[in-house]
């Protein structure tokens, strides 16, 4: 504590130059980063020390994270300055000490989910025949009252069992108990119960939302807890005089006066001068905003909150409904259908608590808080629905200008309501504007000639207003602003407005418009919506409060109290929420992309700028994607280059877009479908980042067919992987041919004129053709669609693996058994690790040249190796062996591969038992941590103990829902199920289809059998080259189409073994997804016959399409329709016709 004469961000400095005194800052700060310390914050003035126009803080009190612990309510106090150039600073110790517990409300404690007796409690306490207000407080008052009496206290809980396994433990190192052993196991189990209620319990508190529980990181959930409460924690603040308050009764009752006349209608609000303008909404959405509410639409509106939000005045979360929805589930539904019915009733449950978040770093004055209204979420369950009713018609009543809260424009934020109906409101000033703009009053702006007037942009609250600079203007703007202002009862901000004006305007103008509006002048207007608005060249100086922030972000404490799968998980999550919110709209200096990555690789391995920590795993690795072996921890640069890409593509597909139709316009890009897009000498920022990537997107472009008018035959890139036909062709494209487009070369049938394009082009490539669904006339335009999805939109996954070369096609399975494996992140992250080969072992210390030695140091008989300190150490094969109980021990002990014995592990290839994987990894997690302590000195070489510890951690872990196979691997323990194939109903027929592709040539079959089994036909088809869900889609249209030739009148009930195939057939799918064209095929021929179904169906029941299809390979024309059934599937028909049944994967 004291006068560091250095600065730890370059916020703490103002006026001087920035580079002054730069390497002193640059050490303290490394230093501070090192010794892994904590800024414990102030009140008061922002500057500690003044000389002249320059203003530092160089005074400041840094502690340790335990010290922040074990004092949590400090709190540093700048004082008035008195004779010399610095602030005193005074620190206060218990400065809470006046708070009343009294006024602390009910909350809602999630560690209680974790006690079997909630449930019981809950029942029998959410009294019935009460209102709803007399319900929900007869229940918190019976919670408090169990939580005391039942529940008990988990810290006193905590250092009771702790306290009882000790003693065990060091009695049982004099004796064998069989009894004490028994106790020693349910005590850890015990143990682990409560360690998981103390994670929870800082959870909740910490509102870390990045990380989940369950990993044991309540030191860092503590710490945050701690933090937030010092940010939130306001012991002083100034008046409206510049007077600083200290008193709480003086500061609460400055509180309440502020808001209240903050909020306080001055007069009454004047009747809006406009009417209509709004769009008009079509009949069938004014409908749905309107149709009554059912209980699904409650149940899915209380599961999609976050369970962990902040509570309204009755103290309970979403949580709480969404755990004991059997017991309250009802009483919602029967409260919102009451509010339906009569809406006056909601004012039980509209009471809100509001609370101030703090809006910067260090709070001066109120307007530096932001007031949050706490609904509850019995109010917020009817808010919610409606938000989700109205959210499907924003997008029709909102223009192109305003981009907040409007589906596919930007993120939804805030509250469910409220932001739709301010945005509503918002929009009537911009019609307001739009009418000024047509009457030729308002001078709007061009960024090109030939670009889209610019008047107005607008995100929620925030404006931007676009004029001529002439005093004209200024009477236009200020009457728009005046007329809507005393519609609504909004207000411009004085203090937040500023006018900028270009470089061609005088100085006399800017002058004249700056007072006649009363708006303070800005030569730069710094950020908008967190992006720096450029008005010079992009560089990185621009960026560095990005990077300081991201640091910030990924302190040294937060490394030293989170395991390695915390810190990865905080590392991929400040880089989902900083940076790349920032790289959607700026194309940042590669110099800042890898200070950025140089940040997150120092935080994995929890590195520092003097003292270089072990990276065991390269970057490369790293960044790979997690089922190749990485953790998909991206590269900046390519992040960057993603998201221009992503840019492109919207600039391609979205061409109604404002910011589209303003590029278009300035860079000349023409009206072609796909445009044509240059760099130039003067673009701007996003310009250059977006032709930087412009090949790679282009590249990835295929048409999908429609009507087939737009598309070139022979030049433009539609059939799959062949970018250009030309250029397989055999001998030379007459110019008669080369520009036809796709439906010049279709029969009037309809069908594929092979005739022609065999001249032209190898076989390999005819039979791609034909295996596309022709163009036809009606259909839809042709589309655009990315090459490597199959629903055609951009892909980021697809897109980033482009930008890092192809992928690891020799990854070893193990990393995809992990990837996929449900369990704690903690227990993958240490599987990943040893899959690796990364632990720090003698050995790996030796191939680093950081020891001489690599004998093991607990039993000292052999090489140090990952595979032997966890499985082959005399030590710990004696708990193994315990573990195992007999089971499959030799089988356990051949694998010499570290990634084959987990992998054999997580798949059972060495225990039966279903959760023998999370046994497993606790295991070998608690081997390492247990090796670490004794090589370290901090406990004693005593193994014995493990067994419980591992036993009681596992259940736990199993207990919270963790547990079972990986996804996609099978075990002989599944209980086997019977499959057969079943008859329709009377006077229908069934229509088995399947398709098959081998060796790149796809092909179909299908056969129809009525109520009684009996065969109506059956037909093989040869496709060419296509997918397998493309292949049992056309299994499915010539089936149905050659039931309706034949006259079939009765009901058809199609059954595939493709999933994917009738789920497109049921929900439907987008235009550039490449099953489009023939899922509406079949829509067409089917038309509006209601009596024929499809469904899924296993393979095994389907065995006689499934050679039919096979059959359709070796065919020589495209399809052989068959009257009566051939020989070779007489014994699937007979299987069928007798009820055979096959065992699942038969």
């Amino acid at each position: 504590m004291g006068d560091f004469n250095a600065t730890l961000r370059d916020h703490e400095r103002q006026g001087g130059s920035t580079s002054t005194n730069r390497r002193g800052d640059n050490a303290f700060r490394e230093c501070f980063s090192e010794c892994r310390l904590l800024d414990i914050g102030f009140q008061g003035t922002p500057f500690t020390w003044k000389r002249g126009a320059v203003c530092e803080r160089l005074d400041r009190c840094l502690a340790s994270y335990d010290w922040r612990l074990a004092f949590p309510e400090t709190n540093l106090i700048h004082l008035s300055p008195l004779k010399s150039d610095h602030c005193p600073i005074l620190l206060e110790f218990d400065c809470r000490r006046h708070v009343r517990r009294d006024r602390r409300p009910f909350r809602f404690q999630a560690a209680w989910l974790t006690h079997a007796g909630l449930k019981d409690v809950v029942r029998a306490q959410w009294a019935q025949g009460m209102d709803w207000n007399s319900r929900i407080a007869h229940l918190t008052q019976s919670l408090q009252d169990w939580n005391r009496n039942v529940f008990g206290n988990i810290f006193y809980e905590k250092r009771r069992l702790l306290r009882r396994l000790n003693g065990i433990a060091r009695k049982l190192t004099h004796e064998v108990n069989p009894f004490l052993e028994d106790l020693q196991c349910r005590l850890w189990k015990d143990y682990e119960t409560i360690l998981t209620r103390e994670e929870l319990l800082w959870f909740q508190k910490s509102r870390c939302k990045w990380i989940k529980y369950g990993d044991k990181n309540t030191k860092l959930f503590h710490g945050t807890t701690i933090a937030r409460r010092r940010r939130n924690h306001v012991t002083m603040l100034q008046n409206e005089d510049g007077v600083w308050v200290t008193d709480k009764g003086e500061l609460e009752h400055m509180v309440t006066r502020y808001y209240k006349e903050l909020f306080t209608e001055s007069c009454e609000c004047a009747p809006f001068s406009l009417s209509g303008n709004f769009p008009l909404v079509d009949e069938q959405s004014c409908q749905s905003l309107g149709d009554p509410i059912d209980d699904g639409e409650i149940l899915r509106a209380v599961r999609r909150m976050d369970g962990y939000k902040a509570p309204g005045s009755d103290g309970l979360q979403a949580i709480f409904y969404q755990t004991q929805w059997d017991v309250v589930g009802a009483s919602i539904c029967s409260l919102i259908h009451g509010f339906e019915s009569n809406p006056t009733t909601i004012s039980c449950v509209n009471d809100t608590l509001i609370t101030l978040i703090p809006k910067v770093e260090n709070v001066e004055m109120l307007k530096h808080m932001r007031p949050i209204s706490l609904c509850n979420v019995s109010y917020k369950i009817l808010s919610k629905i409606l938000a989700t009713r109205l959210r499907n018609v924003m997008g029709k009543l909102v223009g192109p200008n305003q981009c907040s809260f409007v589906p596919n424009r930007q993120m939804r934020q805030g509250d469910p309501i409220s932001p739709y109906i301010f945005v509503l409101c918002m929009e009537r000033l911009f019609h307001l504007i739009e009418i000024a703009v047509n009457h030729q009053l308002w001078k709007p702006i061009r960024i090109s000639r030939g670009g889209p007037k610019i008047a107005h942009l607008a995100f929620a609250d925030d404006l931007l207003l676009f004029a001529e600079a002439s005093v004209d203007q200024v009477e236009i703007i200020q009457t728009c602003l005046d007329l809507f202002c005393s519609s609504s009862g909004q207000k411009v901000s004085q203090d937040k407005t500023r006018i900028h004006f270009s470089k061609n305007v005088s100085w006399r103008v800017r002058e004249e418009i700056s007072n006649k509006f009363g708006f303070l002048r800005t030569d730069n207007l710094g950020k908008y919506l967190g992006v720096p608005i450029h008005h010079r060249r992009v560089n990185r100086v621009l960026f560095k409060g990005v990077v300081e922030k991201v640091n910030q972000r990924l302190s040294s404490w937060k490394a030293k109290t989170l395991s390695f799968a915390g810190r990865v998980t905080l590392t991929q999550s400040v880089l989902s929420a900083l940076p790349s919110y920032l790289m959607q709209s700026v194309y940042l200096p590669r110099q800042v992309c890898d200070e950025l990555d140089k940040h997150y690789r120092r935080f994995l391995w929890d590195d520092k700028e003097n003292k270089h920590r072990l990276h065991a795993v390269s970057w490369e690795v790293i960044s790979k994607p997690r089922l190749e072996g990485g953790l998909n921890i991206r590269s900046t640069r390519h992040m960057n280059s993603l998201f221009m890409m992503k840019n492109c593509w919207e600039f391609i597909t979205q061409p109604d877009k404002l910011w589209v139709k303003v590029l278009n316009a300035k860079y000349k890009c023409g009206t072609a479908r796909i445009p044509r897009v240059t760099a130039k000498k003067s673009a701007s920022n996003v310009w250059r980042g977006m032709c930087s990537v412009w090949s790679m997107v282009s590249q990835n472009i295929i048409w999908r067919i429609g009507d087939g008018n737009h598309v070139r035959f022979w030049l433009d890139h539609w059939v799959p992987n062949i970018p250009c036909l030309a250029d397989r062709a055999t001998q030379p494209i007459p110019l008669v041919e080369k520009y036809k487009v796709v439906a010049d070369y279709i029969t009037d049938q309809g069908d594929w004129r092979m005739h022609d394009i065999n001249h032209f082009l190898p076989m390999e490539v005819c039979a791609i053709i034909e295996g596309l669904v022709p163009p036809s006339i009606g259909e839809d335009d042709d589309a655009i669609a990315w090459i490597d999805s199959p629903t055609g939109e951009f892909n980021m996954r697809s897109a980033y693996s482009m930008l890092r070369g192809n992928g690891d096609n020799h990854t070893h399975q193990v990393y995809r058994d992990i990837a996929r494996w449900q369990a704690p992140e903690r227990l993958r992250m240490f599987l990943w690790r040893v899959a690796q080969d990364s632990l720090v072992t003698n050995s790996f210390r030796l191939y680093r040249g950081l020891t001489e030695c690599a004998i093991c140091p607990l039993c000292h008989a052999g090489l140090e190796t990952a595979m032997h300190i966890l499985r082959d150490c005399h030590l710990v094969t004696r708990v193994w062996n315990v573990l195992l109980q007999g089971h499959l021990i030799p089988e356990f002990f051949r694998y010499a591969s570290a990634c084959d014995w987990i992998l054999a592990n997580l798949s059972y290839g060495c225990h039966s038992e279903p959760n023998w994987g999370i046994l497993f990894a606790v295991a070998v997690d608690a081997f390492w941590y247990w090796r670490n302590k004794v090589v370290f000195g901090e406990i004693e070489g005593d193994i014995s103990q493990l067994v419980f510890q591992i036993k009681g951690r596992t259940n736990e872990i199993i207990r919270v829902g963790f547990g079972g196979r990986p996804r996609g691997i099978s075990h002989a323990a599944i209980q086997q199920r019977t499959i057969r194939w079943y008859p329709p109903p009377r006077d229908s027929c069934k229509l088995n289809c399947d398709g098959a592709v081998s060796y790149g040539i796809a092909s179909c079959g299908g056969v129809a059998r009525d109520h009684n089994g009996n065969f109506i036909m059956a037909f093989s088809c040869k496709l060419g080259n296509c997918s397998v869900v493309q292949a049992e889609l056309w299994a499915i249209f010539y089936g149905i189409k050659l039931l309706r030739e034949r006259s079939w009148s009765g009901a058809i009930c199609v059954e595939t073994d493709s999933a994917v195939a009738v789920k497109l057939l049921k929900e439907g799918c987008i235009r550039t997804h490449d099953s489009y064209s023939l899922v509406n095929k079949i829509v067409h021929i089917v038309g509006d016959d209601h009596e024929v179904s499809c469904s899924h169906i296993f393979r095994e029941a389907n065995q006689v399409a499934d050679l039919l299809a096979k059959h359709g390979r070796s065919l020589q024309n495209r399809i052989v329709i068959f009257s009566d059934p051939p020989s070779w599937i007489h014994f699937a028909l007979l299987a069928d016709l007798s009820a055979v049944a096959f065992f699942r994967g038969f």
